[in-house]
């Protein structure tokens, strides 16, 4: 079932396009900084997603246990980003 891992694929790869532009502030207020560090505890989440979301399609037998860890940690990403 390589379903479950292609879209927590999308999910970690969209979470991470959003972490990497929380993470773009030009100015030097606390503002920008918090947001920053917010994108980086986003990244921790939905890195590791992605590279089990890659496993999992590469291997069979991994693909649902894989994809489902990777759903996880995208939505621990999504809670960190909401908090």
């Amino acid at each position: 079932m390589r379903s479950v891992p292609a879209l927590a694929l999308v999910l970690n790869l969209v979470i991470c396009a959003w972490a990497l532009l929380k993470g773009f502030y030009i100015e030097p207020t606390t503002a920008a900084l918090q947001e920053s560090a917010q994108g980086q505890r986003m990244a921790l989440f939905a890195v590791p997603g992605v590279v089990l979301a890659v496993a999992g399609l590469i291997r069979r037998r991994w693909a649902t246990v894989a994809g489902g860890l990777s759903a996880l940690l995208g939505l621990a990403a999504l809670v960190v980003a909401l908090l």
